[in-house]
């Protein structure tokens, strides 16, 4: 009887695995709340297409999510070797040193993302020397403040624009993340999305830590250009980094709730958490969790129906 069970789901699985176009493997493994199945979905999809890298980069989150950081690291390496130039591979394969204690080839990758040619380039970076900054400095804040003005009060975002670059061009490169982000936002509004695209892609190879809004803002404006698996693949890494980020505020009230198991509050504020980080799944059982314990709470009602309405659309 169990030999007849197991090959009864072994060809109902073979039929299913045979149905499926990569992009559904894909769609599977980003859909999945559970890093172990996904890798094997992302498995399946990279079968079909095995020199597709951004299927590569999907497996390699997975992966590192279930701390398989050797796994991982294998993926990114094949990345590398697929596109050379691959700036988020670089990201990716510099943290998985750090957390594999092999923090000198971390910060190789780290430092080899600065020179990579990104494709397409319409910045042309130079360095001055600390007296040239000195004397410029002014004029160049100038500039960028009235390029903020015409964005924020005027909604002149042509104007913004050309001013930023003319800030550029004075200071010789960006000096700190926000002009780059404001630039990005401008060349958005005005309807030029490959040069929103590329400045994105420049923030993130020069201020990867505190831009990984980028990825988000990326993954929308690929999705409008038709760019599926790119878009998904940005989005992947945003949620992934927010988990990481959110690690240390979520083990806070996981803190809480082991000292107070019947502590509904701190459900509530787990689950907030989560749905930042986009496990929905995870924050309904927290919703339901701190129900039980308080079935009259308001809050947990109300995000309990948005969360549900938020899984059902994905489903």
């Amino acid at each position: 009887m169990k030999k007849v069970l197991f090959l009864f789901f072994a060809i109902i699985f073979a039929v299913d695995a045979h149905a499926q176009t990569p992009m559904e493997w894909i769609m599977k493994g980003a859909n999945s709340s559970n890093s172990k199945i996904a890798a094997k979905y992302y498995t399946n999809a990279i079968k079909a297409e095995p020199s597709n890298a951004n299927i590569y980069i999907l497996r390699a989150i997975s992966k590192r999510d279930i701390k398989d950081y050797k796994g991982a690291l294998d993926d990114i390496n094949k990345v590398i070797k697929l596109e050379p130039d691959n700036i988020d591979a670089y990201y990716i394969r510099g943290d998985l040193y750090k957390n594999m204690d092999n923090r000198l080839e971390g910060f190789a990758d780290f430092k080899k993302i600065k020179k990579i040619k990104i494709k397409g380039d319409i910045f042309n970076f130079k360095t001055l020397d600390e007296k040239k900054m000195k004397d410029v400095q002014e004029d160049a804040n100038k500039i960028f403040d009235s390029a903020l003005y015409k964005f924020k009060v005027k909604k002149d975002f042509k104007g913004a624009a050309e001013d930023i670059y003319k800030h550029i061009n004075i200071i010789g490169k960006p000096v700190g993340n926000t002009v780059l982000f404001y630039l990005a936002l401008a060349e958005e509004q005005n309807g030029n999305i490959n040069k929103a695209i590329i400045t994105y892609t420049t923030l993130i190879q020069h201020y990867y830590i505190s831009s990984i809004k980028a990825y988000k803002k990326r993954s929308v404006l690929k999705k409008q250009k038709g760019d599926e698996l790119g878009a998904l693949v940005d989005m992947e890494i945003y949620k992934n980094e927010l988990r990481i980020r959110m690690k240390s505020k979520i083990s806070k009230w996981d803190d809480a709730i082991k000292q107070k198991p019947k502590y509904s509050f701190a459900y509530l504020q787990r689950a907030k958490l989560k749905i930042k980080t986009y496990e929905l799944k995870s924050a309904l059982k927290d919703i339901n969790t701190g129900l039980k314990f308080s079935p009259d709470n308001k809050r947990l009602k109300k995000l309990k129906k948005k969360v549900t309405a938020q899984i059902a659309l994905k489903e």
